[in-house]
């Protein structure tokens, strides 16, 4: 699972779209992006407080303790707090009435419980677009590389690690227990088309309060296709995104992409930047008249894309050039629901066709995948994954089957040091047509996963930068 969380987290947000090519003109950076497919929507929330522009500092290098942990240093748990009197239980009516926990946007816990009203509709039988080429097409990084992919995880006999409490699924307790990223995001996404293939929201006013949260942010900035967008940039990642939400129904065309952002900069900084996309333009861009919003059409990523400001709310909104019409839903966008408790959402239909380079094949009759990771108090995180499959017989085989598979890529072998449990337990079960994977990920085993990842990413980096030089 954690080569799974790991492929997700990292390179289904960050390498898909040519957004970033769009966005870098508005920093005055050139981006080089790679040729994916969708109809993407990024609602991004920037805190670049004034005065508060300096970069955070940077996580600590990687400890060669971290990189090759000691498994037998088991984490130490916290107290168990003293059990409560318990008090006589009062009568509860358990109907089919009885109302759930509020799993809307607004609660605190983690929202990760309701079900969506209305779930994705995939045929597992029809062709379905593709959710999207490989997610990341990385260069064998070695023994590194492998000990991530090692870091997959599987059901164990003991009893999983505590995972954060979900809301109750409402009276139909069969239901999914994670909404899709769209949901959760509120009308932010509301430019979206319905039910795409690929949804991911990051919470980045989550993570950033997390104990690795400037780690994570390092590791983002050090993907190669996102080196030219923060370089020489105030913008961090987690620091300045309260959210970045990415969905479409692919990532190899990015002719329809919209984009949405929310910059807490002053509307005449966001005006500049639009503006110095249609000088920059060419053939030169221009301000559009008679329309609902203030906008600008100019070229970017080799088409014109329309360039739309949200008075009054520090919101640029990037639309294919024939979106006009789209322009007055764009007037009545909002910004994005109270964060839950989750700090990473995924969502996508027929999933086996988006991954690839797994130690394990993911089923095909998985109509679709969702997966949150939610930060937790002790530095580790939790990981709820849950895919759909084609009925309840076929969910339970494959429970069965994914468990063991998974089970046995929960440990690694480590030079000198020797086994080295990469997460906790990973039980997968079945309800009805669900599947369903929990697991605890500690905060000494997270930092064996992102410092293997970062090592990874520096010789993907290094790679491409040999590459270039290599070009006529």
């Amino acid at each position: 699972m954690v080569a799974l969380t790991v492929a997700l987290l990292l390179h289904v947000p960050l390498l898909p779209t040519r957004l970033f090519a769009w966005l870098s003109l508005l920093f005055g950076e050139e981006m080089s992006m790679v040729d994916m497919d969708g109809e993407v929507v990024i609602p991004i929330d920037l805190d670049l407080v004034p005065g508060e522009t300096a970069e955070p500092a940077p996580a600590p290098d990687p400890e060669p303790g971290v990189a090759e942990p000691d498994p037998s240093a088991e984490p130490t748990k916290a107290a168990e707090p003293k059990p409560k009197p318990k008090k006589k239980p009062e009568p509860a009516d358990a109907g089919p009435d009885a109302e759930a926990p509020d799993a809307g946007p607004d609660a605190d816990d983690a929202d990760a419980g309701a079900p969506d009203a209305a779930p994705l509709e995939a045929d597992a039988g029809a062709e379905t677009p593709d959710a999207g080429a490989p997610i990341a097409e990385l260069p064998d990084a070695g023994p590194d590389a492998e000990a991530v992919a090692a870091a997959d995880a599987g059901p164990d006999a003991e009893a999983p690690a505590p995972v954060a409490a979900l809301p109750d699924a409402g009276a139909d307790a069969g239901g999914p227990k994670l909404k899709d990223p769209l949901a959760v995001a509120g009308s932010a996404a509301n430019v979206a088309a319905k039910n795409p293939n690929v949804q991911v929201l990051i919470a980045g006013d989550r993570i950033r309060k997390h104990e690795l949260g400037t780690w994570f942010s390092r590791i983002l900035v050090g993907i190669p296709q996102w080196q030219s967008f923060f370089k020489d940039t105030p913008i961090d990642p987690i620091r300045d995104l309260d959210h970045l939400l990415i969905a479409g129904p692919q990532f190899r065309d990015s002719r329809k992409v919209v984009a949405v952002m929310d910059f807490n900069v002053p509307e005449p900084k966001i005006r500049a930047a639009v503006d110095a996309i249609v000088k920059r333009s060419d053939p030169p861009g221009r301000w559009l008249e008679d329309t609902p919003v203030p906008a600008a059409i100019a070229k970017a990523d080799k088409g014109e894309r329309i360039f739309a400001l949200v008075p009054g709310k520090r919101m640029l909104v990037v639309l294919p050039a024939d979106a006009k019409g789209e322009l007055a839903k764009v007037k009545s966008t909002k910004g994005f629901n109270k964060s839950s408790a989750v700090g990473i959402a995924l969502s996508m239909v027929t999933p086996h066709r988006a991954f690839k380079g797994l130690p394990f094949q993911i089923p095909d009759t998985f109509k679709w995948l969702r997966l949150s990771v939610t930060p937790t108090d002790d530095g580790g995180a939790d990981v709820l994954l849950e895919a759909l499959d084609k009925d309840a017989a076929l969910a339970q085989k494959h429970a069965d089957e994914l468990g063991p598979i998974v089970e046995g890529f929960r440990k690694v072998e480590i030079p000198f040091i020797g086994r080295f449990e990469v997460l906790g337990p990973t039980p997968f079960t079945a309800e009805g047509d669900l599947v369903r994977a929990t697991t605890h990920v500690t905060n000494k085993q997270l930092k064996y996963i992102m410092s293997a990842v970062e090592q990874q990413l520096a010789k993907q980096a290094k790679a491409a930068e040999e590459a270039g030089k290599k070009a006529p």
